[in-house]
Order: structure tokens, then sequence, then C-alpha cells
């Protein structure tokens, strides 16, 4: 049958749980929004109960950009790059960011 002595060998594609925010490294006007979106990239790597509906949103820089926490609607307050992470209400580990540069209005 092709085994060499009966030694199997399981490969595990599930390491970590990776997520994708979209759109990537996004940019916005000073007053402009942007809806970004996060799907995990294997779904079947992802634990029970863990759905796409459960996001909660951050900014590392609010002088910058501002999230809504719940919607992902970010708006640009100032001009610059800030980064705005994404990680799942049941499971912190399941985490993700991206960047987002505003551009001062009138460029």
């Amino acid at each position: 049958m092709g085994c060499d002595g009966g030694t199997i060998i399981v490969v595990d594609s599930c390491f970590g749980v990776a997520v994708l925010v979209g759109p990537h490294r996004a940019v916005v006007s000073v007053g402009d929004t942007v809806t970004l979106d996060a799907n995990f990239t294997s779904p079947e790597c992802v634990p029970a109960g863990i759905t796409t509906e459960e996001w909660r949103w951050s900014s590392s820089d609010t002088l910058i950009a501002r999230i809504d926490s719940l919607t992902g609607l970010a708006e640009g307050v100032g001009p610059g790059d800030a980064i705005i992470y994404v990680h799942h209400a049941q499971n912190s580990e399941v985490v993700s960011s991206t960047g987002l540069t505003v551009l001062a209005t009138g460029l």
C-alpha cells in the first residue's frame, strides 16, 4: 500500500486563526468615512461558536482616525497614519490589524 511501517503523519493546517481585514491600507480624507470588514481566511480553523458578527474595532490614534467599535465605520479626523485593530468579542486571541491613512482635505 505504500506505507512505511505504519507511520501516519498528520499535518495541522490550523495554526492560529487568520483574520483578513479589508479594505487593506485604506486611504480617506479628513471628514470622510470607510467601513472596514473582517473575515476568517480559513473558516474551517475557527473555534466553535465564533462568528463574523462579533468584531470589536479600535484605533491606535483617535486624533487621526476614529472607528465605531461595533460597526467598523472609520472616520478620518486629522492627517496621518493610524493602525486599526480588530479582535473578536468572544476570543481576544482572534485578532488582526490594518493601516488607515488620512489625508488633509483640499489636497
